[in-house]
């Protein structure tokens, strides 16, 4: 019999993918769980494994192909008495000889990999990205008019037919200096470059600065930091618990805009993405609804999904569905930045190292030396106005000073 594997469903918000490895070849016996191809989507570079065992037939896919979900990517050669996994069979359809069976196949496990490189940044495909160059045209010259911003073969004769000017090739960037050496993107470096462009590129950003006493916070970690069975109680645990009370009474910030349907989506659930900088680099892993669990469930989660992120064991499911981000760089250091929201999200809170700073002390008539933590809101202008942004950080500002608010108005 003979099994057509088809591309399964990503994950959130993905339909389609790039093929970035072929990792079996014609003639190739395949077992279940046997790694067939490697696919880049927005979030990871992900292993579409097998659900059948048999000899591989036939490759419909190579490598910097754009498939769509539900596409077929080879065919299996199965024996008669070999097993298939009954949750992958989605039909059975006779082949055009009818001397063999077909069986479409779907899985819908992912895993993700950060060994795979390619060099694709702005979505378009092969053909399109070759007919950019034939034009001495850099893809980032051409407003993408395609779903998600894709750049279309339309997008590039346009801009190639309304153009009077002569476009002149860029020079290779290495010659620029001595020594130079060129490095292929790993998959997670591009994932990060792809969003963050989007992100950038459509979001109208404004950021927030303000700066919270850290007293109060210090002493509780200090106090009850051994009683924490499993994981710590970190700064991050705590901004995580403080932050989801926030955004409870501030539920603008939880949200998600659809201009497709002129609406704001306001999310029920709290999930909050946590920033993990690990060796494959940035990973936003998400702690789901923060808004039902208390420190004790907090911490020990974030310290599961930490080590998974920086093992490079984290799943699609750990990746996806947050509503808000919080971004902590006081452990490496400097005085403030200014965080890019993550899109569908509409805003990021950004964490930097916490200084001892004199503080006018009114009681004692004099200048304290009080341990002040910088914090950064960054928000899309389109669903969140300056005084809502302005109102929401004052709130953290004082809660952090005293956590007993989160008691008092949570």
């Amino acid at each position: 019999m003979s099994y057509e594997i088809k591309l399964p469903e990503l994950g959130e918000n993905d339909t389609s993918g790039l093929v970035v490895g072929i990792l079996v070849d014609v003639g190739d016996r395949i077992e279940v769980e046997d790694s067939l191809i490697e696919v880049e989507i927005s979030k990871a570079t992900i292993e579409i494994p097998s659900e059948i065992t048999g000899v591989v037939k036939e490759i419909f896919v190579q490598e910097d192909d754009e498939i769509e979900t539900g596409s077929a990517i080879m065919m299996v050669e199965v024996d008669d008495s070999a097993e298939l996994n009954a949750s992958a069979v989605d039909q059975k359809t006779p082949n055009e000889e009818g001397k063999t069976e077909q069986v479409t196949s779907s899985s819908s496990k992912t895993f993700p990999n950060q060994d795979v490189e390619t060099e694709l940044i702005i979505p378009a495909a092969p053909s399109v990205r070759r007919l950019a160059r034939e034009h001495g045209l850099k893809l980032s010259m051409i407003e993408g008019t395609g779903q998600n911003g894709r750049i279309t073969k339309q997008d590039v004769d346009s801009l190639v037919a309304n153009s009077n000017l002569e476009v002149v090739q860029q020079s290779d960037p290495s010659t620029h200096t001595s020594g130079s050496n060129r490095q292929k993107m790993s998959g997670i470096r591009l994932a990060i470059a792809k969003s963050m462009s989007q992100s950038w590129s459509q979001v109208p950003h404004v950021t927030n600065f303000d700066k919270a006493n850290m007293t109060q916070l210090k002493a509780i970690r200090q106090k009850y930091g051994s009683t924490i069975p499993k994981g710590k109680l970190t700064v991050t645990a705590l901004m995580i618990k403080i932050s989801a009370v926030a955004l409870q009474k501030f539920p603008q910030f939880n949200s998600s805009l659809d201009l497709d349907n002129k609406e704001i989506i306001y999310h029920k659930d709290i999930n909050i993405g946590i920033a993990v900088d690990t060796e494959q680099g940035l990973l936003v892993p998400v702690i789901k609804g923060a808004q039902d669990k208390n420190l004790l469930q907090i911490s020990e989660e974030l310290g599961e999904i930490s080590v998974k992120a920086r093992d490079g064991h984290l799943t699609l499911e750990d990746m996806q569905g947050g509503t808000f981000t919080i971004s902590n760089l006081g452990g490496i250091g400097g005085t403030n930045f200014t965080p890019i929201v993550k899109l569908p999200e509409v805003a990021i809170l950004g964490l930097s190292r916490s200084q001892i700073e004199p503080i006018w002390s009114p009681d004692e008539e004099s200048f304290e030396p009080v341990e002040m933590m910088p914090l950064a809101l960054s928000y899309d202008h389109r669903a969140i106005d300056g005084a809502d942004a302005a109102r929401f950080l004052s709130w953290l500002v004082r809660t952090i000073a005293d956590p007993f608010l989160i008691l008092l108005e949570g």
